[in-house]
């Protein structure tokens, strides 16, 4: 995914993804960030999958997908679903802060 493949490009094997389930949701800090969003029985976790993937486990509220804001000059990754709650993601410590729920 990039502008100019020569330049910028981050390359991804497809092999070290499964795409099932996952998507492709922002490039943060020269990173790909899929996030994979289940419904019931998921422990919420971040991983790395090689250097340049990084692999958000979510659990689902609603039908919505979550949308991602994440700013470069930041650590942070910020996900929200239905305006009814906050996750933020620290990238470097690979930790989920506590979720912030909305009224």
């Amino acid at each position: 995914m990039c502008d100019n493949p020569n330049d910028d490009g981050i390359l991804i094997d497809i092999s070290d993804v499964n795409p099932i389930g996952m998507k492709l949701k922002c490039i943060h800090r020269g990173k790909a960030i899929f996030v994979s969003v289940k419904t019931k029985g998921l422990r919420r976790s971040v991983r790395k999958l090689g250097a340049d993937i990084i692999v958000l486990e979510i659990d689902l509220h609603g039908r919505s997908f979550p949308e991602i804001c994440a700013r470069e000059s930041s650590k942070f990754i910020f996900i929200s679903q239905l305006n009814r709650m906050l996750l933020t993601v620290d990238i470097q410590t690979m930790v989920i802060l506590p979720e912030l729920k909305f009224r």
